[in-house]
């Protein structure tokens, strides 16, 4: 692997942990998977949500094996904003 190649790698991976892990200043709590602050399951995310919270319950609704609502979280958060969930839906349909 070329230098370059390893520095760009580096750089990358600092600006998806920075975008992905920075935004926890900022957090209003932790979401959960079947938080109804964030998630309803007949309407989906709730349009109110913020980004980071909706972040975070898609990463939960994921290992807990609700691909679904995964997705539709991370299509929302990553609609508004949130980097971290731009990089794991693509991740998703990869």
């Amino acid at each position: 692997m070329r230098i370059s190649e390893l520095l760009r790698s580096s750089v990358f991976s600092a600006l998806v942990a920075i975008a992905t892990f920075g935004a926890t200043l900022g957090a209003v709590g932790q979401a959960m998977a079947f938080d109804d602050k964030v998630f309803d399951d007949k309407t989906g995310v709730k349009p109110q949500s913020s980004p980071w919270a909706v972040f975070q319950f898609g990463f939960s609704a994921y290992k807990n094996g609700h691909k679904e609502q995964a997705a539709e979280a991370y299509k929302y958060a990553a609609e508004n904003g949130q980097i971290g969930a731009t990089w794991k839906l693509a991740r998703m349909y990869a």
